[in-house]
């Protein structure tokens, strides 16, 4: 009996072994395209159609960005991006305007997500021929139509995936071979040297499960509020104010953090990457603070990773110039680590902004530290209202991550040692 349950254990396990890796085609009565037989049609206007609003430019847009490629130049790569249909155009559209690969990175698992799949001017049309989804593997295969006419054409497709498990997904392309009365007639297949500057190359993308804006706290955790914040353009925190009156600051702070903003007004520049310098704790709050951190950031004094136990502290957040508000969500003392959470709110102008903020973090007991800088996701209704999320390179803006430790004061220390039982014998009288 054993072994018979035993059989039809392993029997089940490989059936549904085999059924996780078994490939799915995505039919083409599916994917949204240009000028691509058996698709539905990107620019289609009518009322069952998803892209019913869409207007010209949203198709003309992507078509000239395809046809502005140096002929000599690779294809990059496809993208992965959010949506499908006509918001999943838009996304593909800002990265084909911006070559940028990574447009809708991070991805997240709770989304809706396509391939966008195009080829740049070619004598040939390049149709979809197949696509499938084994597992973490997306494969599409192409065809090449040879023209009969001296045109060459541009082709877009957005190829739905649904949602996606977190994990890292491959995406292989390939060509169909070309079909035997082509070349009867005298055409040749595409080369290989030809397709990678023609067809978007193959490409690998991740996809996260997103943070929870919630954190589950222990008991012992501290939440500071953000009304305990003193910043400049935080929601939620005592305001900071730059402002003058009759050409006199209105405000103690006012001359330092309005050289503060200039010196973050420009981009970030330290190492390749172009990253924000890291956080830092200065002594002190309030005013005190703020001279501090000034200080530090105009390169007048070097940054500390030391503190003492019975000293009020400020830790520093500043954000360089972006596109988008950068604003504090939350900061919460756990343990040995505190968490220090942000947030992207699109700007509703063509403005750029930067962000200063002084955290209080006084009463910290003994050891070391580490600050996590983290980022949440791009709000759900900014997301539904076609805004792209900021790419990963866009944390590079924000203060990082950093670590700092905090000992006993030489006072307390000797008022410890003071108190440990002597070894016998020694007199420690004068």
């Amino acid at each position: 009996m054993c072994g018979r349950y035993s059989f039809f254990l392993v029997l089940v396990l490989c059936c549904s072994i085999s059924a996780a890796k078994e490939a799915v085609e995505i039919p083409l009565s599916e994917v949204w395209a240009l000028h691509m037989p058996g698709t539905k049609d990107l620019s289609a206007t009518t009322d069952e159609s998803p892209v019913q609003h869409t207007t010209p430019k949203h198709i003309v847009i992507p078509q000239r960005k395809l046809l502005e490629k140096p002929p000599e130049a690779e294809a990059m790569s496809g993208l992965a991006v959010y949506g499908t249909g006509r918001r999943a155009l838009t996304f593909a559209s800002i990265g084909l305007a911006t070559r940028n690969p990574d447009v809708c990175s991070p991805l997240y698992s709770t989304e809706e997500i396509s391939i966008a799949f195009f080829s740049h001017p070619c004598n040939y049309n390049i149709y979809l021929d197949h696509v499938e989804r084994r597992g973490n593997v997306i494969k599409i295969r192409y065809r090449c139509v040879p023209h009969y006419t001296p045109e060459v054409t541009v082709h877009l497709a957005l190829i739905p995936l649904g949602k996606l498990p977190a994990g890292v997904y491959q995406v292989e392309i390939t060509q169909a071979p070309l079909d035997q009365k082509y070349l009867d007639a005298g055409f040749e297949p595409l080369s290989t040297e030809a397709a990678q500057k023609i067809v978007c190359q193959p490409f690998s993308f991740t996809v996260e499960d997103p943070p929870s804006p919630e954190l589950k706290l222990s008991d012992d955790a501290v939440v500071i509020p953000l009304s305990e914040v003193w910043g400049w353009r935080i929601p939620g925190t005592k305001p900071m104010s730059a402002g003058q009156r009759g050409g006199e600051y209105t405000a103690e702070e006012g001359p330092l953090l309005e050289e503060i903003r200039k010196r973050l007004s420009g981009l970030p520049g330290v190492g390749e990457e172009k990253k924000a310098e890291a956080g830092f704790i200065v002594a002190g709050t309030g005013m005190e603070a703020m001279k501090k951190a000034h200080a530090i950031l105009m390169g007048k004094e070097d940054r500390r990773n030391d503190f003492e136990v019975d000293q009020e502290l400020s830790l520093v957040f500043f954000t360089y110039r972006s596109t988008s508000y950068i604003h504090l969500h939350d900061i919460v003392i756990e343990d040995h680590t505190i968490r220090v959470r942000f947030k992207f709110i699109p700007h509703r102008s063509r403005e750029v902004t930067n962000h200063f903020a002084l955290i209080p973090i006084s009463g910290l007991k003994g050891g070391k530290y580490e600050v996590l800088v983290e980022r949440l996701p791009l709000e759900q209704k900014y997301v539904k209202a076609g805004v792209p999320p900021r790419p990963t390179s866009s944390n590079n803006l924000v203060s990082s991550s950093f670590s700092f430790s905090v000992k006993e004061s030489t006072k307390q220390a000797g008022q410890h040692k003071a108190l440990l039982p002597q070894p016998a014998g020694e007199n420690h009288e004068d």
